[in-house]
């Protein structure tokens, strides 16, 4: 979910390898076909559904509002970002660096950008914060899908849009491999926290393969720390998905105060 950059495609491409190798030595025998790289073609949904899934990131919404009797989750990563905390982690709230307003409320009436209508950090918790402040349902002029968090920082950068939710993570990875991108931005608050993006298989692979991928995943900061390093990862840890319950909360919070929909 963070492939912002080659580098950072070859680290987390490194991490899944070390995984494989792991599990071979425990006398797994999978076919690497198993990763089902194809299903990508076909998008998200289609490759994080895939029945012999062996390992992949998702967002927390699509987690809880469509994935959640599919998948298994594995463990969550503890990102080291402004904005992130343990387990969780919260989007940047981000306006041009140099005409972009101070506070969110003064976003009223101006265009918003989000990544993809089903994102966490770029919609849901971005709509949480703004709730509050709309007026009749609606909050901004317009809004923009840009299809990922670099092409919403684009959009502010270029004034296109004044103001997007930008995951946490997302933009600390930014600012080393994209600094001139991110220097034309400038953060005016945070959403509320959530746990992060969580690692998912497919509940079709074996139990013990599952539970060998846990157990490799929670201990792997203590034997490749400086790799994950490199991707803001600290640790793991295993969260039941009852805990990622905040995120429908935001939701139905939002909905009570009349803004079902980032407007």
């Amino acid at each position: 979910m963070y492939a912002l950059s080659p580098e950072l495609v070859r680290d987390s491409n490194a991490i899944l390898r070390i995984l494989i190798d792991e599990q071979r030595r425990r006398g797994w025998r999978e076919d690497v076909t198993v990763l089902a790289p194809e299903s990508l073609h076909s998008g998200l949904e289609a490759h994080w559904t895939y029945p012999n899934l062996f390992l992949s990131q998702t967002c927390g919404y699509p987690l809880l509002t469509k994935l959640a009797d599919q998948v298994t989750l594995l463990a969550t990563p503890h990102y080291d970002a402004p904005g992130c905390s343990g387990p969780n982690y919260s989007s940047a709230l981000v306006v041009n660096a140099a005409q972009g307003p101070s506070t969110l409320a003064e976003c009223a009436g101006r265009v918003a950008a989000v990544n993809t209508s089903d994102s966490n950090s770029g919609m849901n918790m971005f709509r949480h914060s703004v709730a509050p402040l709309a007026k009749e349902g609606t909050f901004f002029r317009k809004v923009i899908v840009t299809g990922s968090h670099v092409a919403s920082l684009k959009a502010v950068a270029d004034l296109t849009a004044d103001v997007a939710a930008i995951d946490a993570v997302t933009l600390e990875l930014a600012r080393e491999h994209f600094p001139e991108l991110v220097a034309q931005v400038r953060v005016i608050g945070f959403t509320a926290p959530t746990p992060s993006l969580p690692l998912i298989c497919s509940r079709q692979l074996p139990e013990a393969t599952i539970a060998g991928l846990r157990e490799d995943l929670l201990t792997l900061p203590e034997r490749h720390a400086p790799l994950l390093a490199r991707l803001k990862i600290a640790a793991f840890s295993w969260l039941p998905l009852d805990r990622y319950s905040p995120i429908l909360a935001a939701e139905q919070q939002a909905q009570l105060l009349g803004y079902a929909q980032l407007r």
